[in-house]
């Protein structure tokens, strides 16, 4: 029960990752001044704001964005108790393996061509 729990969590944080960085930081919605914030922050003379890598993490790539929520939420749960995960030890192999399935879903999400963008 405890890997079909982790696999359903895997599935929101991509969900949510894709949403909060393609969906919700484009242009006209409600967060793209704080994409356009982040965007003059990190460019530079001698390269954008996409090729820095904190910028990818903080709202440029959905990957990265899903990634980094799910290595901090899986080190949050398992370090404190959590009544829906019912202590949960931690184990890198599998912290390892539930970000690399919710990277997977967001391809799948992005595959899938549910959001275009302008």
């Amino acid at each position: 029960m405890l890997i079909f729990k982790l696999y359903i969590l895997t599935w929101v944080i991509a969900v949510c990752g894709y949403t909060y960085s393609n969906i919700l930081t484009d242009n006209e919605m409600i967060l793209s001044k704080w994409r356009l914030f982040l965007y003059k922050k990190f460019s530079s003379c001698d390269r954008t704001a996409e090729d820095h890598w904190l910028f990818k993490i903080i709202v440029g790539c959905a990957y990265c964005v899903s990634g980094q929520w799910m290595l901090w939420t899986y080190l949050f749960i398992s370090i404190f108790d959590s009544n829906l995960f019912d202590k949960m030890e931690y184990n890198l192999f599998i912290h390892l393996a539930v970000i690399m399935v919710t990277v997977f879903n967001v391809a799948i999400i992005n595959k899938a061509g549910i959001y275009e963008g302008e």
